[in-house]
């Protein structure tokens, strides 16, 4: 299990990093741990004992004390957090995809301001987030293992909600209802599967749809909210800042892509 029993002690670095397609990277070992979010890509990375290519909305770990190389195949960036830890970590680099890739965004895209902004107890924040990464991954592990039967139960309610999520009126018990299940057996393997309750699920369809329209600047923060399935705009910017950390504003204001 990844990072299983890892004490997290501080974190060294937060930012976004550029690489370029004309040039090719060589690093020496690390002295850290290094959680990466993909933003664009492709690079193709090179180990002693393995290679592998990374893309956008994919987390990659790399190992403290290895060497390895980067050959972006076009001009690449990423968050890049430095992590140290207590104790003795022995994992391989990998990378991967996985469906909390907005999750994963958001708390790294946060782990950058709370770095940046270096306020009282930001450190503390800081770790917190680094749990949040562990545990996101290591849900995406246990999804590996469940049964492909399991999946195509909640196939008529992905399907629905990949189509509706954004709909005010849509109810967890019309999803249940779709799959043939009791509300409560539904929640509880579709949670089981993905990790998230079926509302936070839909939150985060939402709340994805959301980032892209503040990106492009073009509707107002009530537009959105109405576009995005939210009763009112309030309600709206409430949910958006608990959820990525930043008010709907700030977030347009700081938008990386």
């Amino acid at each position: 299990m990844f990072f299983e029993d890892a004490f997290i002690s501080s974190v060294d670095r937060a930012d976004l990093v550029y690489m370029w397609k004309t040039e090719a990277f060589y690093y020496k070992p690390r002295q850290w741990h290094g959680f990466v979010f993909f933003l664009n890509g492709p690079c193709h990375y090179i180990y002693p004992y393995k290679e592998f290519d990374a893309d956008r909305d994919m987390f990659l770990y790399f190992p403290k004390g290895q060497i390895y190389e980067a050959h972006p195949e076009e001009d690449c960036s990423c968050i890049l957090l430095n992590v140290n830890t207590a104790n003795e970590i022995n994992t391989d680099a990998f990378a991967l995809r996985t469906q909390y890739a907005p999750q994963l965004r958001d708390i790294f895209l946060r782990a950058v301001t709370v770095y940046s902004r270096k306020r009282v107890g930001y450190m503390a924040e800081m770790v917190s987030l680094i749990y949040k990464i562990v545990s996101l991954i290591q849900s995406a592990e246990k999804i590996e293992y469940l049964p492909h039967s399991v999946s195509n139960k909640l196939d008529p309610a992905m399907d629905y909600i990949a189509n509706h999520f954004h709909n005010a009126s849509l109810k967890i018990s019309d999803l249940a209802a779709l799959c043939e299940m009791s509300e409560r057996y539904f929640s509880q393997i579709f949670s089981a599967y993905y990790g998230l309750t079926p509302k936070q699920y839909i939150l985060n369809m939402r709340m994805e749809m959301a980032r892209s329209l503040l990106s492009n600047g073009r509707s107002t923060i009530k537009e959105i909210a109405e576009q995005c399935g939210f009763s009112n705009a309030y309600y709206f910017t409430r949910l958006f800042h608990e959820t990525v950390g930043l008010s709907p504003t700030e977030y347009r204001k700081n938008a990386f892509f």
